[in-house]
């Protein structure tokens, strides 16, 4: 999964809030609304970079932040699989 590059799907539809948190609605008839903060957060912004990789999101994240690799790489694949899910990211 590391090695895979991430798009935003053309449903998904998201902006961010003055408080830092994003807002994700997906454009179809789900009426799917979704609202992340912290770290997700970031992770979300970072997939706005077209074609950008999961490793260099996870560099990237590992650089701003004091969190160890072993459970960011955990965590930013769990929210990848729920995001995948939902059909709001391409991973290719």
């Amino acid at each position: 999964m590391l090695n895979k590059k991430v798009t935003i799907t053309t449903e998904a539809i998201s902006r961010v809030n003055q408080d830092g948190t994003i807002v994700i609605m997906k454009m179809n008839e789900d009426e799917f609304f979704y609202k992340i903060d912290g770290v997700a957060a970031v992770v979300w912004q970072k997939f706005t970079t077209e074609g950008i990789l999961v490793s260099q999101i996870i560099d990237e994240i590992l650089s701003e932040y004091n969190v160890s690799k072993e459970v960011l790489v955990k965590d930013i694949e769990n929210f990848l699989k729920k995001a995948e899910e939902y059909s709001l990211i391409n991973l290719k």
